[in-house]
């Protein structure tokens, strides 16, 4: 397997990024005008955790978001409203986000991003043997960060950003500076998360298998 080479670098905290502050008089699309938005659309630096924050109670609402993933896959996610000067986030990761549907009036909240999250799968070959593979980051600007496995088939028609059921390494943890780990048990796919941000915060990523047919 040819080595696999990467940057993670999702945009920075902006807590207003998506959606600068608003609010609607029922249920209604909110208005994509953050700092990382333009035409309508919220691009992201890379796929990651967004952000709605309120200073009142809206945790009787529903915010769908729809956007897409790193790999242009389509996303959709029903996140339950703050409480009062709460954040609540994301559990899928999303580059870009095209709407943000409110299900019922809502006093003023923002949509945004907090600089976490996890980069795209990178697909290993299990049929190499021995399977053997050295997954590192070698820079970071600092941080926290993690590795994560999943065995869930990413060919599959199902497969989706946010579907799969991902595993976090005992290894590769907590981790602030470069790390390699090595790894030799069967696995379709890791990914890094990044889960303490230091705005800004970036990995460089390779990772090399080795092993014959």
């Amino acid at each position: 397997m040819r080595a696999i080479s990467l940057t993670y670098a999702p945009s920075v905290l902006d807590a207003d990024g998506i959606c600068a502050s608003q609010t609607t008089s029922g249920a209604a699309n909110a208005v994509i005008n953050g700092a990382l938005a333009s035409g309508g659309v919220a691009t992201m630096g890379d796929q990651q955790i967004i952000t709605i924050f309120s200073a009142s109670d809206l945790s009787s609402l529903t915010f769908l978001a729809t956007g897409s993933d790193r790999n242009g896959s389509v996303l959709t996610e029903t996140i339950t409203g703050p409480g009062a000067g709460l954040t609540v986030v994301s559990t899928k990761n999303f580059y870009t986000v095209s709407s943000i549907y409110v299900s019922a009036a809502a006093a003023a909240f923002t949509v945004g991003v907090n600089g976490k999250g996890s980069c795209k799968p990178i697909v290993l070959d299990q049929y190499l043997t021995p399977f053997d593979i050295a997954a590192a980051v070698i820079s970071t600007t600092g941080g926290t960060y993690k590795l994560q496995y999943t065995y869930d088939d990413v060919f599959a028609s199902t497969w989706a950003n946010g579907t799969q059921v991902w595993f976090d390494s005992a290894t590769t943890t907590g981790k602030t500076a470069a790390f390699v780990e090595n790894i030799t048990t069967p696995m379709i796919a890791i990914r890094y998360q990044i889960t303490t941000a230091a705005n800004p915060e970036n990995l460089v990523i390779r990772v090399i298998q080795s092993g014959a047919q």
